[in-house]
């Protein structure tokens, strides 16, 4: 509880969903690892025009994506674009 910040009802929910679906904390981690190696790809791409607010911002425009390449394909085309 103390590492995320939670209270005891928040973390225990938690741990009951994990239980109940435990291949929700491998999705979680696989998307976290994903957009962490999309944003050091752009990052290492556009160098000084590299902006996290608005790989934020084009990230989380279209809520929820389906498939991390989904979400791949968008940032690439917008990459080429913010040049």
């Amino acid at each position: 509880m103390a590492n995320r910040g939670l209270c005891e009802p928040g973390a225990t929910a938690d741990v009951e969903q994990y239980m109940v679906i435990p291949g929700n904390a491998r999705r979680y981690k696989v998307g976290q690892l994903g957009i962490q190696e999309l944003c050091a790809r752009y990052q290492k791409q556009l160098g000084g025009k590299f902006s996290l607010s608005i790989f934020h911002d084009k990230m989380l425009k279209d809520d929820g994506l389906p498939l991390l390449v989904v979400l791949e394909h968008k940032m690439d085309d917008r990459a080429t674009r913010q040049r």
